[in-house]
């Protein structure tokens, strides 16, 4: 505007002897008014940007306004995935920024959730408490499931008067941890808002599984490891370092390349296993996510079940030919056998057996030291034959009192009902498992018994007494009794070929074992168990042959070095550590038992939920869920229009500053140019 000509009217009577030289002005090329341009161009910037109508957007979590106080829940996701990277961190600040969002009468829940799902922090208007226990919530090792966090919220949410009610869930939102449930509804109106704590293309490398196979050599029991490396990412990962520990010594280094989404198998060279609860860890290096990267098994040899077979006095080579041949057969796991004939069993034998069967004997003088026997955990099977007098069972060691012998002449019976619920009859529950009832028996003794209600001493406990197989004209075939921590297993005919022809079936020698097994509590030892299982100390003490007596209590040692006292009768521990749990018994006649927990790991696979599809699953019909507040940046108009109105106050001083330009700018006087003549050639 300063540089605009200001015309001059020069009268003249005519045009025709002029010459019109175009007018060139070479200062008006440069910048004169450097303040005044920066006025101008600031005027046009703040009226375009009135025009776009921005707003400053509330924080991520923010919370839409409403009237009156507010019920919000704030799930925070802290499975072992949260570790990956500055997962946790960033979902603590989000945690805490929710929180600094909300006003003194509104009501906040914390809930902490992995597998499981806590109330930390319940219904409380504290927010100091809250980011409190935001500050010192820590990772679990539990894999994610939001079910079980889902479903508190909506306790805390029913529960509440307030009739504004919220849901914020921080997390990875892992597509594993999703299992849509039918029955599982915010309260209607609920506004549920998902704050995603992801990263771009995560990589991750995980030990999946690692499996132990045993052979013998050189009468030596081996162990070959194997494993499988999992690569979670998008790129092949080379050189990968894989580690063989045992009993925290490394053994064996192999590098191997894992495709993306391919798993890859690794066989360790074998080693002998040398003695009982041998520590193995198959690790990786570290990555972005650590907590996967090592896997822990514990093998052992395999167990020797003591057997002590008792016979008749001077009863034939042969009186016990089968029960000792279907015993030498054992290999999962080997039985042990010893045979003993007389009226009696001495203490060492008992204390050295963890069965003992009496083959067609007679009520022994013994009798109070095998039931102190059975109540520490030790197995009595008593088969009934031709010696087999126990008079009325004045030690009441037994489910029932034998009587008479019962003849089937002809074809003889068979069994008819069995328990398959019972560990002994479970195996020949499934077709073509084994068919006991091809078995004739043609002589059995007949069993009365004994009622259950009352216990062996005033104020005891009554002792458990069950048939669990009856003949088909419903005699007992087989009775059970427990006493303390052991059984006691009636069988009303003989295991030979004298009274029935049990022993030339194929089912002989499987019934045999089961029998045996299950009266030495005795279970496949488990290379590793997964965090979140439940385990019974007494049952691990009992069954890995190392003693357990009843009410002794028990002592847990968690990987972490933490103590967990138990007396009287151990209660049921469940696994949150990975690594080597230790597990004492406190009689003298028990050992140590070590269990190896590992982390689950599908949670390993960082694949992320589509936040809209939970969501959905949790609206289940119109109003119950805020959809449009599942979005961070959806909200209402009128909230729109607050959050946009000062675009106002910008198109104002944008136009103030264009007239103070224009006022400035007149003010200020340019050149001004005349008009130049020329004569022109005659």
């Amino acid at each position: 505007l300063t540089q605009r000509e200001r015309n001059q009217v020069v009268e003249f009577p005519s045009l025709m002897f002029l010459e019109k030289i175009p007018y060139q002005s070479v200062r008006r090329r440069r910048i004169r008014d450097w303040p005044l341009l920066a006025m101008r161009l600031a005027a046009i910037l703040l009226i375009v940007l009135a025009f776009a109508r921005p707003f400053f957007d509330r924080p991520i979590v923010a919370l839409a306004n409403a009237s009156g106080p507010r019920e919000v829940a704030i799930l925070l996701d802290r499975s072992y995935s949260m570790a990956y990277g500055d997962r946790w961190a960033r979902a603590q600040a989000a945690a805490r920024q929710v929180v600094q969002g909300l006003t003194a009468t509104d009501h906040v829940t914390l809930i902490l959730f992995g597998t499981n799902a806590q109330a930390e922090v319940r219904a409380t208007a504290e927010l100091s408490r809250v980011i409190a226990a935001i500050d010192g919530a820590k990772i679990s090792a539990e894999a994610t499931r939001y079910a079980p966090a889902l479903k508190l919220a909506q306790r805390v949410l029913a529960d509440s008067t307030l009739q504004t009610r919220e849901v914020v869930m921080i997390s990875d939102f892992q597509r594993n941890g999703w299992v849509r449930d039918e029955n599982l509804r915010l309260p209607e109106g609920t506004t549920f808002r998902s704050v995603p704590i992801t990263d771009a293309q995560p990589a991750n490398l995980t030990v999946s599984n690692v499996l132990p196979q045993r052979s013998m050599f050189s009468g030596q029991e081996r162990v070959t490891v194997a494993a499988n490396i999992v690569n979670r990412g998008p790129a092949a990962a080379s050189n990968v370092q894989v580690r063989l520990e045992l009993d925290g010594r490394a053994v064996e280094t192999q590098t191997v390349t894992v495709q993306p989404g391919a798993p890859a198998g690794i066989t360790f060279q074998p080693f002998t296993l040398a003695r009982q609860f041998t520590r193995g860890t198959v690790r990786i290096g570290d990555d972005a996510l650590k907590q996967d990267n090592a896997f822990h098994f514990v093998a052992s040899p395999a167990q020797r079940l003591s057997v002590l077979l008792v016979e008749p006095s001077r009863a034939p080579r042969e009186a016990s030919l089968f029960l000792q041949r279907a015993l030498a057969i054992g290999t999962s796991p080997q039985f042990q056998v010893s045979v003993r004939q007389g009226e009696s069993v001495a203490t060492t034998d008992l204390d050295r057996s963890r069965v003992v069967i009496l083959n067609d004997v007679a009520a022994l003088s013994s009798g109070e030291a095998l039931k102190s026997f059975v109540s520490k955990g030790g197995g009595l099977l008593v088969v009934l034959g031709e010696r087999a007098n126990w008079g009325t069972d004045s030690n009441d060691l037994l489910p029932g009192v034998p009587g008479n012998v019962v003849d089937r002449p002809g074809r003889g019976g068979a069994l008819a009902e069995l328990d398959f619920s019972h560990p002994v009859f479970e195996l020949f529950k499934a077709p073509r498992s084994g068919n006991l009832s091809t078995a004739r028996f043609f002589r059995y003794r007949a069993i009365t018994m004994k009622p259950g209600q009352a216990g062996d001493k005033e104020g005891e406990q009554a002792p458990t007494r069950r048939v669990v197989a009856r003949f088909d004209d419903g005699a007992v075939a087989m009775a059970e009794r427990k006493i303390g921590s052991g059984d006691v297993l009636l069988w009303a005919s003989t295991l030979d070929n004298y009274w029935n022809d049990l022993a030339l079936k194929p089912v002989y020698l499987p019934f045999v074992h089961e029998i045996v097994r299950h009266l030495a509590t005795y279970e496949q030892p488990a290379t590793f168990f997964t965090i979140g299982e439940v385990v019974d100390p007494g049952h691990l003490l009992r069954s890995s042959g190392l003693g357990m007596q009843s009410g002794t209590g028990a002592m847990i040692l968690t990987p972490a070095g933490q103590r967990m006292e138990q007396s009287g009768t151990p209660t049921p521990v469940q696994l949150d550590q990975p690594g080597f749990y230790e597990v004492h018994g406190r009689s003298n006649q028990s050992g140590t038992v070590t269990l190896a927990a590992n982390l689950d790991t599908t949670e390993s696979d960082l694949s992320v939920l589509d936040t809209q599809e939970l969501t959905a699953a949790l609206a289940g019909r119109p109003g119950s869920v805020n959809p449009a507040a599942a979005d961070a940046a959806a909200v209402t108009p009128e909230d729109q229009e607050r959050r946009q109105n000062f675009w106002w106050y910008i198109l104002m001083v944008g136009i103030v500053l264009l007239g103070l330009e224009t006022a400035i700018s007149n003010r200020m006087k340019g050149p001004v140019e005349g008009t130049r003549i020329t004569p022109t050639a005659a």
